[in-house]
């Protein structure tokens, strides 16, 4: 029993997942403006492939409204990862958000399937960060924001902790 305790210790002080995804670019800082969560959205399951596709050579791509809402899933929070909602809500920002904002199409990287995520910038650099616990693969992920400003850059990190 105790040889089976000091195995399973073991086990939680290592990971062999993967822990990069193609996306993953340089840690570039904390950022100094926050965008709100309600402003980040996933994409839906059946939209992913073409997702990806629009962000092979970019990591941002201005959406129209009508395409946004054609491939906007449920608000992005680890809840909503951990138990997707049985419909989609309706895609649109909050109507006493008085920014001039626009859909963008931006590379995320999940260090597992229902991460925290934080978006922000500093200056022209949108910096998308993922975190959650555990051992499981990282993997490219597309997320809708509507954003204020148009990227220069987009950096894009993620961790995990056992």
């Amino acid at each position: 029993m105790m040889l089976i305790a000091m195995l399973m210790a073991v086990a939680q002080d290592r990971c062999d997942a993967p822990t990069y995804a193609s996306w993953t670019t340089k840690d570039v800082g904390n950022r100094n403006i926050v965008v709100p969560n309600s402003l980040i959205f996933s994409v839906r399951p059946d939209r992913r492939t073409s997702a990806m596709q629009m962000l092979s050579d970019k990591a941002w791509v201005l959406l129209d409204e009508s395409r946004a809402r054609k491939m906007a899933g449920f608000p992005a929070t680890a809840e909503n990862y951990r138990t997707p909602p049985a419909s989609f809500p309706p895609f649109r920002r909050d109507p006493g958000d008085r920014i001039a904002r626009k859909p963008y199409l931006v590379r995320a990287v999940f260090p597992g399937k229902a991460p925290s995520i934080s978006i922000g910038w500093i200056n022209d650099t949108l910096i998308v960060s993922t975190e959650t616990l555990g051992c499981q693969p990282f993997f490219n992920e597309p997320l809708i924001v509507w954003l204020h400003q148009r990227p220069g850059t987009v950096a894009v990190n993620a961790s995990a902790a056992l």
